[in-house]
């Protein structure tokens, strides 16, 4: 484990306001953006009632409303929602939410994935505040658990990559990962053309995060995927009209015969202006305990890039299911300095919870800072861009999911970035 040591750097600050609390269901929160009339959106759910909320401190949808945040029903006719992602698919010009559901069958674990489940659709208002969104079906993955929309090749169209957290034939069987095309007609309510694109090379997907502009062999979009084979970009080679894979680092292995699992559960890829390194900080293996940095000597977009791995910490032991407190990470430039900084997000139990916040001084060195700027249960973080203030501020949902683990008080919560704290 490297050395952790003090600099002359002041301590980050987020002022934290609760958006809900006592969320009888928490996974999953992202960015509104849907009303097209700001950022002061929040859409937040959980797997086991299905109900999509939105919060909001506009009133579009309503009545007026003295502070606070005001909370409204999208729908709820999903079964089980897992992941979303945002695109303008009603021709609006506005964002849509686009969500996975229907996941597991009635054990309610990645053990028993439904065969006819793995369902992906997006929601478009209906025709007035009062009637709930419809969904329209752009396919279906047995199992699919993570998604990320984006151009990923050189077709023009919109696309949607999706992963299977496991495969029918096993829990760690080989899993077949799908792009879906937006209809070249545009007619997007119809379900998309779609086709498997890789079918042998990943087992176990949990994180799947974009690198906009990422693809190493052109300007297109790529992936940063996390799985059993630990941290790998994902991307179409331009060159050799084929998908390819590029490989970070295998992660964590030894816990392998104690809990069942390894690789890497979730990552986020980083730049460092001032040394001129890519960096990766991941959380390994699934749901785990284990902080790794990854730094390469050339950036990510050179391929064959060389990747060293070093451990930063390990929080608490893995839980009588073989799983740690760990489950998100990302990476933003908050204080403005050329440099990525990274969130850790722990879903619980105490003292194993909260916001972690890493700056990465010198990754061959060995050199980083870290402090808590979050007590709550983090299912997921969510970067928020704060519109013409040059600050990122984040959300981040409780995690309260049965079967797996459901915090005291899971809370939807803003987090403020102070410009004073650095």
């Amino acid at each position: 484990m490297k050395e952790n040591i003090s600099a002359t750097i002041v301590a980050p600050k987020f002022e934290q306001e609760v958006v809900d609390e006592f969320l009888r269901d928490g996974y999953w929160v992202d960015w509104g953006g849907i009303s097209a009339k700001g950022r002061n959106e929040i859409i937040g759910y959980g797997p086991t009632m299905g109900e999509i909320f939105l919060y909001s401190r506009d009133t579009w949808f309503g009545a007026p409303f003295v502070g606070g945040w005001r909370r409204k029903l999208l729908t709820n006719s999903l079964t089980m929602p897992v992941a979303m992602d945002l695109a303008p698919l009603d021709g609006t010009g506005r964002l849509n939410p686009i969500i996975c559901y229907d996941l597991y069958g009635c054990t309610g674990t990645f053990r028993d994935p439904s065969g006819d489940g793995g369902k992906l659709a997006w929601l478009e208002p209906g025709p007035s505040p009062d009637v709930p969104w419809q969904h329209h079906l752009i396919g279906q993955i047995p199992a699919l658990h993570r998604f990320r929309v984006g151009n990923f090749t050189t077709s023009g169209h919109m696309e949607i990559i999706g992963f299977p957290i496991v495969g029918l034939n096993g829990t760690h069987a080989v899993l077949p990962i799908v792009l879906f095309s937006s209809p070249s007609d545009g007619n997007s309510r119809e379900k998309w053309p779609s086709k498997i694109i890789n079918n042998g090379d990943f087992r176990f997907v949990h994180g799947v995060e974009l690198i906009r502009g990422g693809n190493p062999t052109g300007s297109a979009d790529a992936l940063l995927i996390c799985s059993d084979e630990g941290v790998r970009i994902f991307f179409y080679d331009i060159n050799e009209e084929k998908w390819a894979w590029q490989t970070v680092g295998s992660g964590e292995g030894s816990q392998l015969e104690r809990t069942g699992f390894k690789g890497s559960g979730d990552a986020a890829i980083g730049h460092l202006g001032s040394t001129g390194h890519d960096i990766v900080l991941s959380l390994e293996p699934f749901h785990g305990n284990t902080v790794c940095i990854y730094y390469a000597t050339q950036g990510c977009s050179n391929l064959g890039s060389q990747w060293s791995r070093d451990i930063l910490d390990v929080y608490g032991d893995p839980n009588e299911l073989g799983e740690g407190p760990g489950h998100c990470v990302v990476a933003a430039d908050f204080d403005n300095d050329g440099d990525d900084e990274f969130l850790v997000g722990l879903r619980g139990p105490e003292p194993w919870q909260g916001v972690y916040y890493y700056k990465i001084i010198d990754p061959v060195k060995g050199m980083y800072l870290k402090w808590k700027v979050s007590d709550a249960s983090v299912a997921r973080i969510k970067l928020i861009p704060r519109e013409g203030a040059g600050v990122v501020d984040f959300a981040t949902i409780g995690y309260s999911v049965k079967n797996y683990f459901e915090a005291n008080n899971s809370q939807i919560v803003m987090h403020y970035f102070q410009k004073e704290g650095l």
